[in-house]
Formats: C-alpha cells, sequence, structure tokens
C-alpha cells in the first residue's frame, strides 16, 4: 500500500513554529505506529508572495490537489497589508479552498476539563462544552460576483460584495450536517438571516425541504445568526451541530472558539466531496491566526495544530485509534496544569512551544506502552485470600476492570475457599501449580518470601507482574512505578526486549508521600526528603492483623500477650 501525501504549508508567522512541533508528531507516530506518510513541504502566504511573487504558487496548487491532505499553520502580517489583494497572503487560504472543492468547514469547539476555569465564561456554562460549528466554505459573499470598488464620479465610490448560494451547494453541506449529527447529539441548528437577505430565507428553505425528505429523524432547528451569537454566550450547551454559511460561520466560529479559553487550542478540518474512488480532498488548520506579534518568542500554543493533525488522522486516513491516541496525550498535557501564556490564568506554570511538545511526546509514549498489552486482561492473583488480595479483588470490581478471566491463587492451605467476584463464587487455586501462560497479569501480594519464588516463574511464562512485595524494590531491572508520578518509565520497560516482565510498587506509605511530592518537585525541584514512616499493622497480613486483635483483646480481659508475628507487643 503507498504511503499516505501529506503536503505541509507552515506559512506565516507562528505558523511555521506550530507546523515545527506538529511534524514532531508526525515522526514520531511514523517511527512507532503502522503508518508512513510522505511529507512535502511548501511556501504559502507572505512567505512565498516575498520570494515566489504569490502568495501560492501554482506549482503549489498542483502538490495540493496531488496530495491526499493539506496541514495549513497560518497566513498574514502588517508587511502584506498593502499587497494587492488577489496575492495577499490571505488569498492562497480562498484558492486552496476553491480549487480543492473544499465546502464542508468542521470547526469543534471543546473545552477540555483541564481549562474550563480558562473560559471567560461561568464555570456552569462552558463545562463540558462539546458542539460543532459546520461552515460552507466555498461560496457566498467570499467568493459572489460582481465584486470590487467602482468609481462613481469624482468625489464618490462605491463598493460591491455579492452573497450568492444555490440549490446544489447548500444541499451538500446539509447532509454533512444531518450525517455529523447522527453521530453526535442527532440535533442540528440552522443558521441565517432569513429576516432581512433573500439567501437567508433560501437557506432555511433549502434546509428545511433536504430535513424533510432524508433526514426526519434527526431535530432541526432554525435561528437568526445574530440571536445565534448572543445563544453562544448566553447558554451554548443548547447546541450541538451548527449548520451555516461563509460569512457568519466565519463569526461564530471565533466566538465559540473563545468560549474555551483560547483560539490556540481549536483545530479546524475543511472536506472536500468524495469521489468515486472514495478518496476527498482535505485540509486542516488551527483556528489561531499567524500571531506576528509572538513569532519567534517560542509563546505559540500548539496544540490547536497537532489537533488539526488529529482531525486528519480520522477524517482523511480513518486512524481512530491514532487520532484518539493523539488527543489523549493532549488532555494529559493540560491536566498537569503546563500551560502556554495563551491559556494560563496566571497561577499554571508556564512553558514554551517547544516544551508543551516534549511534554506531549513523553505522554503519547506512555499511552503508546500502555496500548501494547491487550484490551481486556485474563488476570491472576497471587495472595488473593489475605487483606491486600481482598482488596484487589474488590478494587477491580469497583472500578469495572476489564477483566476476561480471574484466577485467584493462594497457599495449599487456602485452596478451594470461594471468594465472590462480580455475583459469581470463584475457587481458590493452589500458586504452586498454576500454569501462569493462561494470563497476561499477575497481580502479586504474597509476602517477598513467595513473591520472591513465584514472580520470576509468572514473569519467565510471560505474564506481567505487578509486585506490591517488598522483595523487587530494589532490583535494578525491576521498575518502581507510582502511576501519577513516574508512569512514562514504563515506555522503556515496555521497549526493552531483555524486561524482567516484573513491576514493582513502593509500600503505602511512599506511594502517598510522592504522590504529594510529585507537583512541588514540578514546581520548585525537590533534592532531599527526610521520612518517618508509621506503618499500618495490615502490611504485614492477615497474621499481623489477627494479632493485632488478640493482643487488644488480651488487654481489656487481663491476659498475658503473645508475640508471634511481631518481636514486640503492638
Amino acid at each position: 500500500m503507498s504511503n499516505k501525501k501529506i503536503l505541509v504549508l507552515p506559512g506565516d508567522g507562528i505558523g511555521n513554529e506550530v507546523m515545527a512541533e506538529a511534524l514532531k508528531i508526525i515522526d514520531w507516530l511514523s517511527k512507532t505506529r503502522s503508518m508512513s506518510f510522505d511529507i512535502s513541504e511548501r511556501l504559502v502566504g507572505g512567505t512565498a508572495f516575498d520570494k515566489e511573487g504569490d502568495s501560492i504558487s501554482d506549482e503549489t496548487m498542483q502538490e495540493a490537489l496531488d496530495a491526499d491532505a493539506v496541514l495549513f499553520g497560518a497566513v498574514g502580517g502588517p508587511q502584506w497589508d498593502n499587497v494587492e489583494r488577489e496575492k495577499r497572503p490571505e488569498a492562497a487560504l480562498l484558492r486552496l479552498r476553491k480549487e480543492l472543492d473544499l465546502f464542508a468547514n468542521l470547526r469543534p469547539a471543546v473545552v477540555f476539563d483541564a481549562l474550563a476555569e480558562a473560559s471567560p465564561l461561568k464555570l456552569n456554562l462552558v463545562k463540558g462544552l462539546d458542539i460543532l460549528i459546520l461552515r460552507e466554505l466555498t461560496s457566498g459573499v467570499y467568493f459572489g460576483q460582481p465584486r470590487g470598488v467602482s468609481k462613481i464620479n469624482d468625489n464618490e465610490e462605491k463598493a460591491i460584495d455579492t452573497q450568492s448560494y444555490t440549490t446544489s451547494e447548500i444541499t451538500r453541506i446539509t447532509r454533512v450536517a444531518f450525517d455529523l449529527a447522527k453521530l453526535r447529539d442527532n440535533k442540528v441548528t440552522s443558521v441565517e438571516k432569513s429576516n432581512v437577505m433573500e439567501t437567508g430565507m433560501f437557506w432555511k428553505n433549502t434546509v428545511t425541504n433536504i430535513h424533510q425528505k432524508e433526514f426526519q429523524d434527526v431535530e432541526l432547528f432554525h435561528m437568526l445568526a445574530d440571536n445565534c451569537a448572543m445563544q453562544l454566550v448566553r447558554n451554548p450547551k443548547q447546541f450541538d451541530v451548527i449548520l451555516t454559511d461563509n460569512l457568519f460561520g466565519d463569526l461564530l466560529s471565533d466566538i465559540a472558539a473563545m468560549l474555551t479559553g483560547s483560539l490556540g487550542m481549536l483545530p479546524s478540518a475543511s472536506l472536500g466531496p468524495v469521489a468515486e474512488n472514495g478518496s476527498r480532498a482535505a485540509m486542516y488548520e488551527p483556528v489561531h491566526g499567524s500571531a506576528p506579534d509572538i513569532a519567534g518568542q517560542g509563546k505559540a500554543n500548539p496544540l490547536a495544530m497537532i489537533m488539526s493533525f488529529a482531525m486528519m488522522l480520522k477524517y482523511s486516513f480513518n486512524m481512530q485509534e491514532d487520532s484518539i491516541l493523539v488527543e489523549n496525550a493532549v488532555q494529559a498535557v493540560l491536566s498537569k496544569g503546563l500551560r502556554t501564556a495563551d491559556i494560563s490564568d496566571g497561577a499554571d506554570k508556564i512553558v514554551s512551544t517547544q516544551d508543551r511538545v516534549r511534554l506531549l511526546l513523553k505522554n503519547l509514549k506512555t499511552y503508546q506502552a500502555a496500548n501494547k498489552m491487550s484490551t481486556k486482561f485474563n488476570i491472576a492473583i497471587a495472595g488473593a485470600t489475605g487483606n491486600v488480595g481482598r482488596e484487589i479483588i474488590q478494587i477491580l470490581e469497583d472500578k469495572e476492570f476489564p477483566v476476561d478471566h480471574l484466577y485467584l491463587l493462594a497457599s495449599s492451605r487456602s485452596k478451594g475457599q470461594a471468594i465472590e467476584f462480580r455475583g459469581e463464587e470463584l475457587i481458590v487455586e493452589d500458586l504452586a501449580e498454576f500454569d501462569f501462560s493462561k494470563v497476561q497479569i499477575g497481580l502479586f501480594s504474597p509476602g517477598g518470601k513467595v513473591s520472591a519464588e513465584f514472580a520470576p516463574k509468572a514473569a519467565k511464562a510471560g505474564c506481567l507482574v505487578i509486585d506490591n512485595s517488598s522483595h523487587f524494590r530494589m532490583h535494578d531491572n525491576v521498575p518502581l512505578i507510582v502511576p501519577e508520578v513516574n508512569a512514562s518509565a514504563l515506555e522503556d520497560f515496555f521497549n526493552n526486549n531483555d524486561r524482567s516482565n516484573i513491576i514493582a510498587n513502593p509500600n503505602c506509605s511512599t506511594i502517598q508521600m510522592v504522590v504529594a511530592l510529585k507537583p512541588l518537585h514540578d514546581q520548585a525541584i525537590i533534592n532531599r526528603v527526610v521520612v518517618s514512616t508509621y506503618q499500618s499493622v495490615s502490611g504485614a497480613g492477615k497474621d499481623a492483623m489477627d494479632e493485632l486483635f488478640n493482643q487488644t483483646q488480651h488487654i481489656y480481659t487481663n491476659k498475658n500477650i503473645e508475640k508471634n508475628k511481631f518481636t514486640k507487643q503492638m
């Protein structure tokens, strides 16, 4: 199968910076996932005008037509304000949209939980917001003819822009809107100015006609554009898919973008019609502009550019899993409270454009490592009859962990006991007799001696052992993991062909401590920690708990205190 052809057009200003970071993500995915891209790069916008005499050359346009998808940065800047209109940076965008017939512009406005408080609106209005603005992109006032400035007399001139739409232009964008709504909350709000514009009434009637003939199973609402602008800041969650024309889509999508807290967070996709061979022209770009005031300073937010690439994976290449991988990594970076300046509320730690992507790559590697395992697991619990083992069983049930088959293991004297899991009684098996090749994961909590004997055997059989005992905690080839703190260390572990197949976790006191220390260490490096811990008796298992109970009982009944598990009285 031939490689997928991507034309990269960085453009002007911060377009070059955010594109450079997106290419790092593409490069990593190419090396670690089953995908290959043929990437070519051309000039566009003001940079192209300076070097090639036009904002987009015929050669670049032909490459765009030949590509499977175009990844676009941003164009424009004050130094090109006086260039003739046909060659200004923005003219390149219009030509790409028109000649590629990119009629459907998808602009999602999603508020990430970690950024909800960055929105200028109240938290209850925007938390969980997920709307999609579908903008018709190749007709309307931006392309209508006649247009221009003409002279009336020596003292008077006249400027004309023409708003024009045909039935077929409205019909095809309407069908896209209803199809997308079926994949979401099944609701479309069509937006126009039918009260004062002929094209507005024509738009409304055409959308209504398509709805009645083909999509009655989808809810349809009509709204005037000025009212929609007000409703977006008054009650944005009422919307699902907003369908509108080129001009109003341009305005409303920028309003929706600010609901999320920053233009720097929002991607977009522009799609053409589906060809007979199933392919379609497409271009992906961040909603933000070229921001010349911060260009070259490392302040640009690259996430909208990277999320635009994630949309490319989804809509052009049908790589849903890879798209979700990128989206999840973005969520993880945001959840750590690390921000570029545009989305900082003053309390966050500010990071540069390059640092943001380094963190994103780190999270991608972590997710990649985790995804190497199957999605449903056969699991064995060694030490299942002890306090810790029983707690693990309960956690697997409470967290609805994807367990295919659960095996409960203990010593020969506990063999045959029944323990309930998800409403079913499971019989405890003898650890010494168990075949670990039947499971992908072994959760060990039988104590250090037993783990030392059986964990390596399980690992050799292909089982990934997560050990809760103290035995492996200081072994060089066994990573000591607290997921909230150093999950990224799993990447090296899974990439090591000579790995031990054993992962250890610290004791309970250490886990709690390092989780609390991690955010402090991220803000100001901690060089030394002095620790005094007071361990719970339960950490030594069921026998220790029984001894504590008996000693307590004997104190109140004036009986002799027996010391078996511990050398001293508790």
